[in-house]
């Protein structure tokens, strides 16, 4: 299954979410001090920017905390922040991962550097008690440009600790060879178009981890697209993040 936030498809599923996260998200603003960063027509600081994914297949929701301050509280599974202005400098993250209302966890990132000029991804995943661990993902993505006018960037990563490494084809094609849990690929440029997406078995042509699925891209966004869930009990997926 599939999810495109920008195209609202998420919008059935986080009603209440983005209620909260809008509110938390004004914690933030003063937190960091966003009239550091200069902002764009989205919000979305043109300099340096954050956002947090929740892709912990256990989960029930996370909350998190940053430099001791609540930013984010009751994030559900398979989804995400918008990007926010940050200034630059050295941030702790603490993120408390809800299973059940008796059970817990909480996972660390110290001494998270935020460069001006780049955008980051905090992206929580793993399982938690489990191997591998749960824990906080920093992917850093110094490039901060838009996507061209008429076209939209793609970048694929891998966060299913059941799938191992993963080829991940864009009608057919081989577009992202041999991706390893915990790895992104490079960014690639896409004509704004509906695509179907399959997942397989790295190197194997018969072992899909998925059914096809469909993802219409928009001119001018750039797509973080996450594989999570597990094989065994055939949860594996994609979510498609947009910047906007």
């Amino acid at each position: 299954m599939i999810f495109d936030q920008h195209e609202g498809v998420l919008q059935l599923k986080a009603a209440t979410f983005l209620t909260k996260v809008s509110i938390l998200f004004s914690v933030v603003a003063i937190m960091f001090a966003v009239s550091g960063c200069r902002q764009g027509d989205t919000g979305t600081s043109s300099d340096c920017a954050v956002r947090i994914v929740n892709s912990v297949r256990d989960s029930d929701s996370i909350s998190a905390k940053v430099n001791g301050k609540d930013v984010v509280k009751d994030l559900a599974y398979r989804t995400g922040t918008p990007f926010k202005g940050v200034n630059p400098g050295t941030y702790s993250m603490a993120v408390k991962i809800d299973r059940n209302s008796f059970d817990a966890q909480t996972v660390t990132a110290d001494n998270v550097t935020v460069d001006s000029g780049h955008w980051y991804t905090a992206v929580v995943m793993g399982q938690p008690g489990g191997n591998p661990p749960a824990k906080v993902m920093i992917l850093d993505d110094p490039k901060v440009s838009t996507a061209p006018s008429d076209q939209a960037q793609v970048t694929f990563f891998n966060a299913s600790q059941d799938a191992g490494n993963v080829d991940v084809l864009i009608n057919s094609i081989v577009a992202f060879k041999n991706v390893p849990y915990g790895s992104r690929t490079t960014t690639t440029n896409l004509a704004a178009l509906p695509y179907e997406w399959a997942v397989k078995v790295a190197g194997d042509d018969y072992s899909p981890l998925m059914d096809p699925v469909t993802l219409k891209l928009s001119a001018g966004h750039r797509y973080l697209v996450v594989l999570t869930g597990g094989t065994a009990d055939t949860s594996i997926g994609l979510t498609a993040y947009s910047d906007k």
